[in-house]
């Protein structure tokens, strides 16, 4: 069997600022399985190139992937022709692969059909295989399928699934659904080595589990990862110990949705953070039910500097609706016990959601208000209609709006009523949050 020369390639524009962990995990996977491999990252390029243009255009295709009618994904194309480097093109070709392995998201994926069309042009036999966070959205699936260029599209974790797709034969469009690891204590840590570390500024993203032991009704992530996985706290360490000697980071964020999964987990990789003084900076998304005062003193004492609390709403009802699993009042106490002792806080809000009243809102506003001097960010998201979730397939059984993550309607709640409240909070934070 011919040897398989594999690139694996980030497109623009992915709002990402640090290495692409999804990507170097798949470049140890498949090193380690005798495959030569490279990997790019045009996204973090395209933007030190073209700030401005690269955020705009995020948006843009951002945009246009929702619609998903021929007019927008023409006009898509037409910019890709005209705003994507050459020299990207000209890269891949250079790594003279058989197989490319695109990574892909909701921004990138337009640029991603666009260089794999150009890439063919050129070299006819080469295998195109799709894969990441958005393949297992059957709109994205559909912009794929259209242009006809891509042989295999992964929905699934990547590791399992494209080691065995490139021991079979390519099959134009077929769908391949395989779950990952069952144990992340033998995922290999990533691999990073092709990446300019100047780029990130020291950042590092990390992962010590895969989907969320919650249930949150607009979340996708259980659809995306079935069963909840973490690593214990010593492969942690040990990892964290080994990325910190080959490409010291600055800080190290962590890509759960709640740090280390569980409680139990949390505590143990801190006592071992200090034990074996690992002396790095990190932070990353946090439930308040996991916290108490203790806790947030030791996560501070191993290095804990920020946290993203998922608070979305400050009404019982919503978050009821919204099956989070924790008490408003318990999660203030925590966000001042939190920014006291000098880690920073941020909170996420979602807007707009199906039943949410003005009364809702205007609870949710009072909760902004009331601990504004202990939040450095309010990140603020208007309700969507993400593919499979507990919402989604509540408002598509009752027939409310079109079939588009944005514009449905439940009783009063529009995408006017949302827009609405969303400036209404960002004008709040503007005025209110000063850190």
């Amino acid at each position: 069997m011919k040897q398989l020369n594999i690139c694996l390639i980030l497109a623009p524009t992915v709002l990402l600022r640090t290495p692409p962990i999804g990507i170097a995990v798949l470049k140890s996977t498949l090193k380690e399985q005798g495959y030569i491999t490279k990997a790019f990252d045009f996204s973090i390029k395209y933007y030190r190139e073209h700030k401005f243009l690269s955020l705009c255009e995020s948006w843009i295709h951002y945009l246009i992937s929702s619609f998903n009618s021929l007019t927008t994904i023409k006009y898509a194309n037409f910019l890709n022709a005209h705003l994507i480097p050459d020299k990207y093109i000209n890269s891949i070709m250079k790594t003279n692969s058989n197989v490319l392995c695109f990574s892909i998201y909701r921004t990138n994926v337009l640029v991603s059909l666009y260089l794999a069309k150009e890439i063919k042009k050129r070299k006819p036999t080469v295998r195109v295989i799709f894969g990441g966070p958005s393949c297992s959205s059957k709109k994205i699936q559909t912009i794929i399928k259209r242009e006809n260029v891509v042989d295999d599209i992964i929905v699934s974790e990547g590791e399992i699934a494209l080691l065995k797709v490139l021991q079979k034969k390519s099959n134009p469009n077929k769908i391949i659904n395989i779950h990952g690891p069952r144990d992340l204590n033998q995922q290999l840590n990533p691999d990073y080595s092709d990446f300019n570390m100047k780029y990130y500024g020291g950042k590092f993203n990390y992962s010590a589990s895969r989907g969320c032991p919650g249930n949150c009704s607009f979340c996708f992530e259980r659809k995306s990862f079935g069963k909840f996985r973490y690593k214990f706290a010593k492969n942690v360490i040990q990892d964290l110990i080994d990325i910190k000697k080959k490409y010291n980071p600055r800080s190290i964020s962590f890509t759960d949705l709640s740090i280390l999964g569980t409680k139990d987990n949390l505590e143990n990789f801190c006592e071992l953070a200090i034990k074996n003084e690992l002396h790095l900076f990190w932070g990353g998304f946090i439930r308040p039910s996991v916290l108490n005062e203790e806790i947030l003193n030791l996560m501070f004492n191993a290095g804990c500097r920020w946290l993203n609390f998922g608070i979305e709403s400050g009404s019982k009802k919503i978050l009821k609706h919204m099956k989070k699993d924790f008490n408003l009042k318990q999660a203030e106490f925590l966000i001042k016990n939190a920014s006291n002792i000098g880690i920073k806080v941020n909170i996420s809000i979602v807007v707009g959601y199906p039943t949410e009243s003005w009364d809702d809102f205007y609870y949710t506003l009072k909760y902004i208000w009331r601990n504004r001097s202990y939040i450095n960010e309010v990140h603020c998201f208007t309700a969507c209609l993400e593919e499979g979730t507990t919402l989604t397939n509540l408002i598509l059984k009752l027939k409310r709006g079109k079939n588009n993550p944005y514009f449905w309607s439940y009783k009063n709640n529009n995408i006017i009523i949302r827009i609405i409240r969303w400036l209404i909070v960002k004008l709040l934070c503007f005025f209110s949050i000063k850190k």
